[in-house]
């Protein structure tokens, strides 16, 4: 067969057989997962490799980045390391207060910053103690021995001379939480007392809104308009400080699925999983607990799992399971909340009823359900290239070939 038959074959097969044409698949995207632990405790490296390629993990948000430097900041305080840490801490804790609800930032904000102190203490870093030991004063619940010594050190005294003219602070929407460098003022619109723009930072938060840094003058009138929070690794950093299942993370979720950018990039089904003990230090291969979240419904698909003790690969497997709703059987977890079963039995949900246009014979061949009229259409096409085969094979003469549609 000549190229010009072959350029003809394509042309007709191109026009009557679309149906035969082959596309390739597009990838399908991981189903995204939220490890929900306690502060400070990361996902266990085994756990997050035995994951990798089966679930996503959004980019981290500043509260799980502030609890990795923690976690750095202890190994390196305890083999002497400080300098190496210093300067992620400073910026895991700038980031923390400046993006991150107060009530939320305050516990890991607290350890953070105490770490902080430390380390700048123990290798000469002053402007970094002084930063940390500000917040710390800041702190109304007792400070541990080792840091009430230190504080005092690092502390300057108020610089003498009259107060400073007070500034009005308002927001949009009112109503929004003023925070002066550490210490929470009160709510929109109010007067606080003026400060130093090199030295004090006002902060004005409102639940679901960002929150916002301005510096600190005197005599001024400060008018902040706050926007919606939808940067998605925020976001889920609130979700993962939650207890899996409860229904205050379900209200965080369904307040996250009604962004349309967050429920766009996270798809339909979410899985949220965690130590089953929030308590005391983190063992390896420790049993968990895990829940899976409809985006679209907004309320959780499944009852509360467990996932048993044991290597990592095992139970990233029952994870995976559980989120494509195959898996057997998972135990049930104590203080599971009301209404849902006491068993936590995964089923593989139903297949939808085909539709009308999907139902075939029943026969298993590749092409059972292709059209009668696209069988009609291939026995001309193959009619018409045998002709032409035969023409070339025993004439000399040129063959024209007109379709018309």
């Amino acid at each position: 067969m000549t190229a010009r038959w072959i350029q003809v074959l394509g042309l007709c097969l191109g026009m009557f057989l679309p149906s035969l044409a082959l596309a390739e698949p597009a990838a399908k995207p991981l189903p995204p997962a939220v490890w929900a632990a306690a502060l400070a405790e990361p996902l266990p490296p085994a756990l997050a490799q035995a994951l990798a390629g089966k679930v996503r993990f959004v980019e981290a948000g500043p509260i799980q980045k502030a609890a990795e430097q923690v976690v750095a900041a202890r190994a390196a305080l305890a083999s002497l390391r400080c300098s190496e840490v210093m300067p992620s801490l400073r910026r895991s804790g700038e980031a923390l207060l400046d993006e991150v609800p107060v009530a939320l930032a305050q516990p890991i904000a607290r350890e953070l910053f105490g770490l902080m102190l430390l380390c700048a203490d123990r290798i000469g870093d002053a402007p970094s103690a002084e930063r940390a030991a500000s917040f710390l004063s800041y702190q109304t619940e007792p400070l541990p021995t080792d840091l009430a010594l230190l504080l005092p050190r690092y502390l300057h005294a108020t610089a003498f001379g009259p107060p400073r003219a007070p500034v009005r602070v308002e927001s949009d929407p009112s109503g929004a939480t003023v925070i002066r460098n550490a210490q929470v003022i009160g709510k929109t619109p109010l007067l606080i007392d003026g400060g130093r723009t090199d030295l004090d930072v006002v902060y004005v938060e409102l639940p679901g809104m960002r929150k916002v840094r301005r510096p600190l003058g005197a005599g001024e009138s400060l008018f902040v308009s706050l926007r919606p929070e939808d940067r998605l690794p925020l976001l889920l950093d609130q979700v993962a400080s939650l207890p899996v299942g409860s229904e205050t993370q379900a209200a965080a979720l369904t307040e996250l699925a009604g962004l349309p950018a967050a429920a766009m990039q996270l798809g339909g089904r979410l899985l949220v999983f965690g130590p089953k003990l929030r308590d005391g230090a983190p063992v390896v291969g420790e049993s968990l607990v895990a829940r899976v979240f409809d985006l679209e419904r907004r309320t959780w698909l499944t009852p509360m799992a467990e996932v048993a003790i044991g290597p990592a690969p095992a139970q990233a497997e029952t994870l995976v399971a559980l989120l494509a709703g195959t898996a057997p059987k998972a135990a049930a977890v104590a203080g599971t909340p009301a209404g849902t079963a006491a068993a936590a039995a995964v089923t593989k949900p139903a297949a939808a009823a085909p539709s009308e246009k999907d139902k075939s014979t029943g026969s298993k061949l590749p092409f059972a359900k292709t059209k009668w009229y696209t069988w009609v259409v291939a026995g001309g096409v193959a009619a018409l290239i045998g002709g032409l085969l035969i023409a070339e094979r025993f004439s000399s003469e040129k063959i024209t070939v007109t379709a018309t549609h």
